[in-house]
């Protein structure tokens, strides 16, 4: 059991970043998950804190929740939505709604919010196709987004995962992030070999599928094949191990605490044409 509990040398909001806001629980009844020390969050671990919130949920424990003390971060969290998800899960959050403008909604980002087939995840395949992105990047991403959408009920074995996305202009990248809190990759490929997580994540990097179906397992395998030949990085977590896989390498990170689920991030340079 964990609390979620944010440090105030979290600062990039990469899915590698997201097992140290995990801290060791011993209470089973109760979940503390503690913002106040924000001073930062991206897409990866804003639907990692979805998903791990309704886990708890689910299991039963009921969750406490305390704000960033920054209020532009508040303020961030309410336009992604996180006030909307947390209502809906009956946890109390003391966020305020903000005014938003629709007109960025799946051009500039796209609000948290569950998927649990591949028709939900068409905002995500939007906000690809409105950005400058390679046409093979654009394609193979978006089956790979669609896969998932079906994908979440059979293989997380949970009813539903969470999605979000954000273009940053500054810098010229679209980021965009799934996750849920299902079973894990491990159990997902125990029955394939799979023996740690660690073996798990590279297994479905590389194209290992829990079925035997035709095309499966291309998905992320292809996904992280594209990435790296258009300057993109990919993250991928579950358990306590994540993988980074940039056009360099491919870095298994070992992380003390382990996130129960999975969760996928990409980041995709924009301006590249071709």
């Amino acid at each position: 059991m964990h609390d979620w509990v944010a440090g105030e040398t979290f600062a990039r909001g990469d899915v590698v970043e997201i097992p140290s806001f995990l801290s060791q629980s011993s209470d089973p009844t109760h979940c503390v998950v503690d913002l106040a020390a924000l001073s930062w969050v991206g897409p990866a671990t804003l639907v990692a804190l979805c998903a791990f919130v309704d886990g708890q949920v689910r299991g039963g424990r009921e969750v406490s929740f305390v704000p960033p003390r920054n209020r532009s971060v508040c303020s961030y969290l309410s336009r992604m939505g996180l006030d909307r998800v947390l209502s809906a899960l009956d946890v109390d959050h003391a966020l305020t709604p903000v005014n938003a403008d629709p007109s960025l909604n799946e051009i500039a980002l796209v609000e948290l919010s569950q998927f649990s087939s591949s028709g939900d995840i068409d905002s995500l395949v939007s906000i690809v196709f409105n950005n400058e992105i390679p046409a093979e990047l654009k394609s193979v991403i978006c089956r790979a987004l669609i896969e998932t959408g079906n994908n979440v009920p059979e293989h997380a074995r949970v009813e539903h995962g969470y999605m979000a996305a954000q273009v940053n202009p500054s810098v010229g990248t679209l980021r965009i992030a799934v996750a849920d809190s299902g079973v894990g990759l491990l159990t997902t490929l125990a029955p394939r070999g799979a023996t740690s997580d660690r073996e798990a994540l590279q297994m479905a990097i590389s194209g290992t599928s829990e079925k035997d179906s035709l095309g499966a397992g291309r998905g992320l395998s292809g996904t992280s094949q594209a990435l790296k030949a258009h300057r993109g990085v990919g993250m991928l977590l579950s358990g306590t191990t994540s993988m980074t896989m940039t056009q360099a390498r491919d870095a298994p990170w070992q992380h003390r605490e382990g996130f129960q689920g999975t969760v996928f991030g990409a980041q995709l340079a924009l301006g590249e044409k071709r």
